[in-house]
């Protein structure tokens, strides 16, 4: 066997050994991870019983949960919720970059009352999030990863899991030193993880809500939509992710009839997890060639710079 490289068979025999396996069970925490699946498999079914129920009564398209596209966000969910990206990604980034960023670890929230810390804590990382996903749409690097969640033709309510692990790996880090300086209020924590999961996920559902009086403060389904919608002018409206108060504020906010076709057109991917995965590297390639040699890349493969069209008024 050359150095550098796998012997299948070398793999084989040592997958024999059932001393082998135990270790490698015991090392990538198996039976923890298989406990998570399906403990996120349950709530998540729960979730989808409600809002199947909620959009049946509003008309929606029920034929997107028969689709390739609800199965590919299926996947990305457990991948996501079950922890596997957790275990065997982010954990042991953040482990080894820990060390170097304890002069970070300042918990400044530790010094406030509940629920002060938790308001205070979220709002703060709230206001980063929007900031993040506008880099995310004017970065052509980061936009290539975040184009997987723009792929999305037919939305689910599962669609908000649909994200490439570079991207979301290199979102959590941008978010770590923030995080570490103000503390994570544990005493909430708990709660404010489901919550942000429940809004984000109703932000994806089929349903046309638009929260009233709230509008110009919390992310609807119908606020969101106009993120996801086909046509150029949207592309860069809407980035909030719970709090829709930062794009009216600095004026990336938009509203009207709920789109109904959603994705990016020219974007060069298909709607399989392996071009999911891969299409991100070439779209940085192709990105990379074009700045070489000064041509223009197609449109889709880069940052969304076609958005930037005006868009009418926001309405609730």
């Amino acid at each position: 066997m050359q150095e550098g490289f796998i012997d299948p068979g070398g793999v084989l025999v040592v997958l024999s050994d059932p001393s082998v396996v135990g270790q490698l069970v015991s090392l990538t925490g198996l039976p923890a991870l298989v406990r998570s699946a399906v403990k996120a498999i349950g709530l998540l079914g729960v979730f989808f019983v409600v809002l199947w129920m909620l959009e049946r009564r509003s008309g929606a398209d029920r034929g997107r949960y028969l689709s390739r596209n609800f199965l590919h966000d299926c996947v990305y969910t457990l991948f996501y919720q079950g922890g596997f990206y957790n275990v065997f990604i982010y954990a042991a980034v953040a482990n080894a970059l820990q060390p170097r960023l304890a002069m970070f670890e300042l918990d400044l929230l530790r010094f406030l009352p509940a629920p002060v810390d938790f308001v205070l804590y979220w709002i703060i990382l709230d206001f980063l999030g929007y900031w993040v996903h506008r880099l995310e749409h004017a970065n052509p690097v980061l936009w290539s990863f975040h184009s997987v969640h723009h792929s999305q033709e037919r939305m689910t309510f599962l669609t908000t899991f649909r994200n490439h692990p570079v991207g979301m790996l290199i979102a959590n880090l941008i978010m770590l030193i923030p995080v570490l300086v103000l503390g994570i209020p544990t005493r909430v924590w708990l709660i404010l993880y489901v919550m942000q999961q429940a809004f984000e996920a109703v932000q994806h559902a089929e349903l046309d809500w638009g929260y009233g009086r709230l509008y110009p403060i919390v992310v609807s389904p119908r606020f969101h939509a106009f993120h996801h919608g086909r046509e150029a002018r949207y592309h860069h409206r809407n980035y909030g992710k719970l709090l829709s108060v930062w794009d009216h504020v600095f004026g990336t906010a938009t509203g009207g009839v709920r789109p109904s076709r959603f994705g990016v057109d020219g974007l060069p991917m298909r709607e399989s997890l392996i071009s999911q995965l891969v299409s991100p590297f070439r779209m940085i390639w192709t990105w990379g060639r074009s700045v070489v040699g000064g041509t223009t890349p197609a449109a889709g493969s880069v940052a969304l710079t076609a958005g930037r069209a005006s868009v009418p008024r926001s309405e609730g």
